[in-house]
């Protein structure tokens, strides 16, 4: 889940009850989860002195029933302005609620220093809860809807060049394929960063990954502006709501608001998906709880962590860059250590890539509901 992440999650005991209990009735009888993005959408415009711009996005009937929500989006030109996200359902008995992702900017903020980019805490009712980044419902809704809203400077024009949900919809998963391929081996030439070579970086794997990722397309497409130094990042997605680097939305929103990237968040099918991915040259960041990825019977209090997926070898092992494990960042796991740390988070990771790269056709978890390229 969102909250239990490597240094940067909350101490178990602090949970509140009936997140405890979803994730232990959703361990036995899991969900499954399919992105639904769209990358052509057009703003409603209020004129005044400033311009609003609203974006809204309702869900396909189909997949209103969710019980999990995670957010992306990806947006430019709103300068020193901030987007506000928020989604209002209509539950079966009629009630309306509507819960907020906060406001999110591209501005660098350090923990400490004042600064408009937040989750927002709190929200947590008889319908549905937010945790960060995450919404649970906790009742059937039957209408969702998105809005985003920047109130910008008649000159500037925002632009929001993608939108997506990570939708958790009931019923149970089948068994996730646990076998990489015996034939061949593969892997991609992702920098190696160590969170712990930053002060502040015992509780940053989340943006060295992200970091990790945007240098290797920086590299791969000669542009200069994906380059980042961790430190760099993880001012770009600092929530003082949660307080931390961790807020999955956020990560993406910082990767993705840049000229030529796209980035989202979403759960994937298995390790198959893994596979298609690396063999299209395209690295992810994955969610794992790190007692499990490093064979421990049973995961421990707090202990999220993201790492780099970058191959695989003929021994049954998956390559990774673990921004932890310094200095030697580049490691394996055996795959089924690495499965049962990836299932944990429902194989929650952070797609990072350029525009033009399309997603393989094998990725069925992954549904465009629009025709842009």
């Amino acid at each position: 889940m969102s909250r239990l992440r490597f240094g940067e999650g909350m101490p178990l005991a602090k949970f509140p009850t009936f997140l405890l209990l979803f994730l232990m009735q959703t361990s036995a009888h899991a969900a499954s989860f399919q992105f639904l993005g769209w990358r052509s959408l057009q703003p409603h415009v209020t004129e005044s002195h400033f311009q609003e711009r609203s974006w809204e996005i309702l869900i396909p009937g189909d997949w209103q029933e969710g019980t999990q929500w995670i957010p992306s989006w990806n947006v430019k030109g709103i300068g020193e302005h901030d987007l506000s996200i928020e989604v209002e359902l209509v539950f079966e008995d009629g009630h309306q609620s509507s819960y907020s992702f906060g406001h999110w900017n591209r501005q660098a903020q350090k923990r400490g220093e004042q600064g408009s980019r937040t989750s927002v805490n709190g929200q947590n009712d008889a319908y549905a809860a937010v945790y960060t980044d995450t919404l649970i419902l906790k009742k059937t809704a039957h209408v969702a809807r998105w809005t985003l809203r920047s109130a910008v400077q008649s000159s500037s024009e925002p632009q929001l060049k993608l939108f997506g949900v990570c939708v958790g919809q009931p019923g149970s998963e089948p068994l996730p394929n646990h076998l990489l391929p015996s034939n061949d081996e593969w892997s991609v030439d992702v920098p190696t960063l160590c969170q712990f070579d930053y002060l502040g970086g015992k509780v940053w794997c989340s943006p060295t990954s992200v970091t990790m990722i945007m240098q290797y397309w920086s590299k791969m497409r000669g542009m200069d502006s994906w380059h980042y130094a961790v430190p760099e990042t993880s001012a770009k997605v600092f929530d003082p709501g949660w307080p931390g680097t961790g807020n999955w939305s956020f990560n993406v929103a910082h990767a993705g608001g840049h000229d030529g990237l796209r980035s989202w968040v979403c759960r994937l099918a298995s390790v198959d998906s893994l596979i298609h991915l690396l063999r299209l040259g395209v690295p992810v960041a994955a969610s794992v709880s790190y007692d499990l990825l490093k064979g421990k019977a049973s995961k421990g209090d707090n202990d999220g962590h993201l790492v780099v997926v970058a191959g695989w070898d003929q021994s049954q092992h998956v390559i990774v860059n673990d921004p932890a494990k310094c200095p030697m960042v580049r490691t394996k796991y055996p795959v089924d250590a690495f499965m049962r740390g990836w299932n944990a988070s429902h194989r929650t990771v952070y797609i990072i890539l350029p525009n033009g790269l399309n997603m393989p056709e094998e990725l069925t978890e992954i549904r465009w509901m629009d025709s842009a390229s």
